[in-house]
């Protein structure tokens, strides 16, 4: 038997979406009713949802392979990233190469499998270097569900190990905003004060905003860097996200908003070496991950789900 291994982030899912407020586009979020989209996609014709969520998005074209809500109310996913630009060839182990030859029409793909649980908003997503990105699910479901036209757009905020308290955060005026973010293709729906850098073309960004830190009871405009921290954290490719708050005796607190983000590590046994490791082996195990951890944890986030488990063990 062969081990693989793999990641699973858990995100919550936002609709993040502007209003305009003294004259300023200021973004707030709300709950995606995202099953309300799945139903759209559906339509009258449901057996040919995956080719119908055929999109082109800035990184490479991408479909929703499954879809599926089995009868606890989860919903099953498969993302396909089309590799449209790669040709694939077999290394032999004579030390030759050849090139694979495809069928007409066929095209290179590469997976992601995840879950959506609607009782707690919680996106969990799978992560391996040989997967599709979560940069990529996160542009291809902007472009599926809003196509990048109407303002609003998915946010995929990283859950916290932690549980920082974004709102507890503004309570204190911010003084310095200190962040990495990687971009992949022609980022779009990221936020509008980081798309500023997309003209550039860059594969990532640091950056550090930060008031005259010299002089005591400075601090940015609290409305701009509370906006632009929201962007940020909504955003899947930023890497680092950190604030420096005003102190309660005028000392600064560094707070690091995604360190310890949670995640699931698990292995899944494959027969041989050479054989794939395809989403029927994944999903189950990423499941079981998910239901483990509602299960042992007092995460109040993952109550709704605790409850639904508990009636369920008791009929």
């Amino acid at each position: 038997m062969v081990k693989r291994n793999f990641t699973s982030d858990y995100y919550l899912i936002r609709e993040a979406y502007y209003e305009r407020e003294n004259g300023r586009d200021i973004q707030h979020q709300r709950i995606v009713d995202l099953p309300q989209y799945f139903t759209r996609l559906l339509g009258d014709n449901p057996e040919h949802y995956s080719m119908r969520s055929h999109r082109d998005t800035a990184i490479d074209p991408g479909r929703l392979q499954l879809m599926r809500q089995n009868d606890d109310g989860i919903f099953e996913l498969q993302f396909i990233r089309l590799r449209e630009r790669v040709q694939p060839e077999i290394a032999k182990p004579d030390g030759t190469l050849e090139v694979y030859q495809l069928e007409i029409g066929d095209i290179p793909a590469e997976s992601a499998s995840a879950l959506f649980d609607p009782l707690t908003n919680v996106f969990v997503l799978q992560y391996s270097h040989f997967g599709a990105s979560s940069t990529f699910v996160h542009t291809f479901l902007n472009t599926l569900f809003f196509n990048n036209t109407e303002g609003n757009f998915i946010s995929l905020n990283p859950l916290s190990q932690g549980r920082v308290d974004l709102n507890e955060v503004f309570r204190r005026r911010i003084r310095k905003i200190i962040g990495h973010v990687e971009y992949e293709g022609e980022m779009l729906n990221i936020g509008r004060d980081i798309d500023h850098f997309a003209p550039f073309r860059p594969a990532q960004v640091d950056f550090s905003i930060s008031a005259n830190l010299h002089r005591k009871g400075t601090s940015l405009d609290q409305e701009t860097a509370v906006q632009s921290i929201r962007e940020l954290y909504g955003n899947p490719t930023t890497r680092k996200l950190d604030v420096v708050l005003e102190g309660i005796h005028q000392n600064s607190e560094t707070v690091r908003l995604l360190v310890d983000t949670m995640q699931d590590k698990f292995s899944v046994h494959m027969p041989r070496k050479t054989d794939l490791v395809r989403h029927a082996d994944i999903y189950p195990v990423l499941k079981e991950k998910y239901l483990e951890r509602v299960r042992n944890s007092e995460d109040v986030r993952f109550e709704a789900r605790r409850q639904a488990l508990n009636e369920h063990g008791r009929n």
